[in-house]
């Protein structure tokens, strides 16, 4: 499966320091100031923790009802100037879901599909680390 993932990261030329990040998927574009790139470690250990383990899926306190698995977000909000996490989803053992808040009551969620797309993540996170860290 082709599967379109890249991952920009440009210096910022406002007074504020900082950089670009751009993440580009087929269908969406996100484009985000970051305050560090600490964070693509985080993810990157975050994404082979968690892709394909059994540990880290849902399971039922009692029908109907599901645990919840605070070890199953990867928060990002410390590294950007809004909110954003990488959620695992506990019933696939490959998807993950992306959380953007714009504020409390404003926030997109999209998601990401498939071990391919991870991979390609991964790809591209393993290449922004080399490049910048």
């Amino acid at each position: 499966m082709n599967v379109h993932c890249n991952l920009l990261i440009t210096e910022s030329s406002e007074n504020s320091g900082g950089w670009t990040v751009t993440l580009q998927l087929k269908n969406v574009s996100i484009n985000l100031h970051a305050v560090s790139l600490s964070f693509l470690q985080k993810l990157l250990e975050f994404f082979r923790e968690t892709l394909n383990n059994s540990a880290y899926r849902d399971e039922e306190s009692k029908p109907g009802y599901f645990r919840t698995m605070p070890e199953k977000s990867c928060d990002l909000a410390d590294y950007f100037q809004t909110h954003l996490s990488i959620v695992k989803d506990g019933e696939f053992d490959d998807r993950y879901f992306v959380r953007l808040s714009l504020n409390k009551d404003n926030s997109v969620t999209f998601t990401l599909p498939g071990k391919d797309m991870i991979n390609a993540l991964e790809a591209a996170l393993e290449q922004a680390i080399e490049d910048w860290l």
